[in-house]
């Protein structure tokens, strides 16, 4: 069965075939480098190269994740979205077919600074830039679910960055956010409720989740 975006339909911006090369969309590269130099994280981020940091519940934590591995996790998930050497076709086609318009809820589990939803879709609004997508309306809601309140409040600020550049491209979101605990049953009670209330308007429901690394 023929894919709905074949790899040679990737534009170069995001895949170069040749040299096997991924780029992040531009929206989220400005986005991050904004965000590092107003939280004066840009210096050690571009200096340094750690390896390893896989973020946590205080500031620290977090922000040692999104100097050095943020890119890695947009990376990762843009990878399986557009599937440019055929390995998750299933995967890959899915989310097209999902977000080709129309209305469309997300849970973002645990989101992190929302490296996957953020990539999502930055990656979706530059093909619409580069007429690979059509100009189809498409609502999206998304509620991330994530322990770290830093992780949050950059999840927020990085979605205020873009939201403009995403309406331009006729993606219209809205971002609800929700603290929790995965090890507290009353908390993910509460984000189950969350979820229930908040989709019941969608036929389109989306559940990205990212790993637990050494939770």
């Amino acid at each position: 069965m023929a894919r709905i975006i074949s790899p040679d339909m990737i534009p170069k911006s995001l895949w170069d075939n040749s040299k096997e090369t991924l780029t992040l969309p531009h929206a989220i590269i400005d986005c991050w480098k904004k965000l590092l130099g107003e939280k004066d994280l840009l210096k050690e981020a571009t200096e340094n190269n750690f390896r390893g940091e896989i973020g946590g519940i205080d500031e620290e934590a977090t922000h040692k994740h999104y100097s050095f591995n943020y890119n890695g996790s947009c990376a990762r998930f843009q990878l399986a979205f557009l599937d440019p050497k055929e390995d998750l076709k299933e995967v890959s086609d899915a989310f097209v077919k999902s977000l080709a318009g129309y209305n469309v809820f997300i849970t973002d589990i645990p989101s992190g600074t929302g490296a996957a939803s953020l990539s999502l879709l930055c990656n979706i609004a530059q093909l619409r830039e580069e007429n690979i997508f059509p100009l189809i309306p498409l609502n999206i809601e998304i509620l991330a679910g994530e322990i770290s309140k830093s992780a949050i409040v950059i999840f927020q600020e990085s979605f205020n960055e873009i939201k403009e550049y995403l309406e331009e491209h006729e993606i219209y979101v809205q971002l609800h956010t929700e603290i929790w605990d995965v090890t507290d049953d009353n908390s993910t009670l509460q984000l189950i409720n969350k979820i229930t209330s908040l989709s019941q308007e969608t036929n389109d429901k989306i559940l990205l989740l990212a790993n637990f690394t050494d939770f």
